[in-house]
């Protein structure tokens, strides 16, 4: 099996979980009609296809019917009508919190976490136990030689690449299963489509002595059975998910059965209130962990965080403790061109046909990095741009491939494609800035998956 195959797969698998984490958002639906038409699984794509055509039934110029009658002519099929009876269920049976039961027992939720949340104390021993339990602080990585090059002020990388994917999540169901034990449930429990989310539950929860339960499909049972052993291993119990309701629903339903005992868990996603401020809390462990260490090593805060743009979750976490201190500039980066596309046009340089594998390029970078954490990261990016704190600016290929360069031979560390953007940006603005001044850039994503395009880039051939 080639490269290309190996990322469609992997891209398959995290859309899978978007898709059943998300059931009405039409974009990872058609991604993965995209993917399975790469892989030439003609049955699967129609299979998405009449998924996302009965979610934009009513939008007759959706430009997902486009896109989807021409991947089909590539095919040599027929698109199948809207609405014709898909086999995957395209809608949740309800919306948490929208049910009377499951809405007063998040009110109450919500009123117990307020009051907890007034005490410093709460977040204090949930970042201690990450400590503690899952190898945080991740480093803060200052980047000397690089800095005097630029000549200006002090680069540093947050290096949550270095504890591998899942770090929100991990924060997310930590803080979730601390809350659950101050709060005096004697259960958690999960529906949630990623089985980490299970494993990390049930091991937190054998250290307050609680009970964990989580309901997962047949399928996925099959898909996981090693790590829904290594769950049994810590206590967890594992419940079969009925055919005709989603994980998450028999979840909240095993939860409203004794409300006062069982805590829902509920990882990233959305969901109402608390959970949407008590993750936000949780996962600004980042953002903590940067503010300590910077004082720590440069003795002051940061003057600029970078990270990458509104499609990635990076800044979620990472910008927020500094939201309100002025004196922190905070910046997204998108990655708009592509590291192999010319400066300058040429007779032969079709600019269409490099936009358009750009963005393909982008499209499976997004898949991946969301899929593994967060299904989507409108709400958070929305929250951001009204806040009129986080700036949104295009980097350049020809910093990009600069600053790739440079890290390699001045620090000895390869940078992922879509992070040497940012990266290259924050050395640029460096240059401008006083040598006793500190820039911070976020680093999420593996520079394994795109090591051959990031030696090319730099002229070396493998």
């Amino acid at each position: 099996m080639g490269d290309q195959d190996e990322l469609l797969l992997e891209m398959e698998a995290m859309l899978r979980d978007q898709v059943e984490a998300n059931p009405m958002e039409v974009r990872p639906r058609l991604r993965l009609a995209k993917v399975h038409a790469e892989l030439r699984r003609t049955d699967a794509f129609l299979e998405d296809a009449r998924a996302v055509l009965t979610l934009v039934q009513n939008e007759a110029q959706h430009p997902a019917r486009m896109q989807l009658a021409q991947i089909a002519k590539s095919l040599g099929v027929a698109l199948p009508a809207s609405g014709g009876g898909s086999s995957r269920p395209v809608g949740p049976a309800r919306r948490l919190g929208e049910d009377k039961d499951s809405r007063a027992y998040f009110d109450s939720l919500n009123e117990r976490f307020q009051a907890l949340r007034q005490t410093p104390a709460f977040i204090t021993e949930h970042d201690r136990q990450l400590i503690r339990c899952f190898s945080r602080p991740s480093p803060l990585m200052h980047l000397p030689r690089l800095s005097r090059e630029m000549g200006g002020a002090q680069l540093a990388i947050k290096r949550e690449d270095m504890l591998g994917q899942g770090t929100r999540l991990v924060m997310t169901v930590a803080g979730q299963v601390l809350l659950a034990h101050k709060l005096g449930y004697s259960a958690v429990v999960t529906g949630s489509s990623s089985i980490r989310t299970a494993v990390f539950m049930s091991a937190l929860a054998a250290r307050y002595g609680m009970a964990s339960v989580v309901f997962v499909s047949e399928q996925k049972a099959r898909q996981h059975s090693s790590l829904l052993l290594q769950m049994r291993c810590t206590g967890g119990k594992v419940k079969i998910a009925n055919r005709n309701n989603s994980e998450r629903d028999e979840a909240m339903d095993f939860c409203l059965q004794e409300p006062k005992s069982r805590f829902m868990v509920l990882g990233v996603e959305a969901a109402p209130e608390p959970f949407s401020q008590l993750n936000e809390d949780l996962v600004s462990t980042l953002g903590r962990e940067v503010r300590a260490q910077a004082k720590a090593l440069f003795r002051r805060p940061p003057d600029l965080m970078v990270c990458r743009g509104k499609q990635t979750a990076d800044a979620v976490g990472f910008f927020d403790p500094f939201l309100d201190q002025a004196g922190t500039r905070l910046v997204c980066v998108e990655a708009q061109e592509s590291l192999e596309a010319p400066e300058e046009p040429t007779d032969n340089f079709d600019r269409r046909r490099v936009q358009q594998l750009t963005d393909e390029q982008l499209l499976q970078a997004d898949a991946i990095l969301e899929g593994s954490e967060f299904p989507s990261v409108r709400r958070e990016h929305a929250k951001y741009k009204l806040s009129g704190r986080v700036e949104y600016t295009s980097g350049s290929s020809l910093d990009a491939r600069s600053v790739i360069k440079n890290l390699a031979l001045l620090e000895g560390l390869i940078v992922p494609v879509r992070t040497a953007f940012p990266l290259g940006w924050a050395a640029r603005q460096a240059r401008q800035m006083k040598t006793d001044e500190l820039i911070v850039v976020n680093m999420i994503e593996p520079y394994d998956k795109d090591l051959r395009e990031i030696a090319r880039s730099i002229g070396i051939s493998g």
